[in-house]
């Protein structure tokens, strides 16, 4: 069914969806675009599922509550960082994130352990936020848009209670204070 295909290809479209709320889109230009990407032939039938989708779309903007949250928080930044991941581990680090298949460790030293893969020369930010966070929809991905946005690559991300910790290569520090200071400025 071309609704469902058309559902299923903008449900993972963040950036179109935010314009598709505020009126900014083109249908035709849409519809063509979807077309091409899917292979989808019927362009009458992509323009009705665009406007349908629309119209359904229970998209939250980026609301007052998300902007209160992110306007009370404040970042700390940590310099040579190291990010391995390893099948295993029991020592001690910063941050240790077990997942199903492998274990991410965040260090401020040199590990020596049997690692899968191992990253030098990050940067951590921790954004604290306040404890409104954890019931406010949106805030981090409110972060998370920011730093794509802004060509800035997370090569890790992880959370605890009201930190949301974001790590970055060393050459995109700069470009993240300048960023981080306009948000939360």
């Amino acid at each position: 069914m071309i609704a469902e295909k058309v559902r299923k290809f903008l449900n993972g479209q963040s950036s179109v969806n935010d314009c598709l709320v505020k009126g900014l889109i083109n249908y035709s230009g849409l519809a063509r675009w979807i077309m091409k990407e899917t292979g989808i032939k019927n362009f009458e039938a992509v323009m009705v599922a665009c406007k349908r989708y629309t119209q359904d779309l229970k998209h939250v903007e980026v609301d007052k509550q998300v902007l209160k949250v992110v306007k009370n928080s404040k970042y700390n930044v940590r310099t040579g960082v190291f990010v391995y991941t390893v099948k295993s581990f029991d020592g001690t680090a910063e941050h240790v994130v077990k997942g199903e298949s492998a274990t991410t460790i965040v260090s401020l030293n040199k590990l020596n352990v049997n690692f899968i893969s191992k990253k030098g020369n990050l940067v951590e930010i921790t954004i604290i936020s306040p404890k409104s966070i954890d019931s406010t929809p949106g805030v981090v991905n409110y972060f998370y848009s920011v730093f794509s946005q802004a060509g800035l690559n997370i090569v890790e991300t992880f959370s605890c209670f009201t930190d949301t910790i974001i790590i970055i290569e060393k050459r995109d520090l700069v470009k993240c204070i300048e960023l981080l200071d306009s948000v939360f400025g």
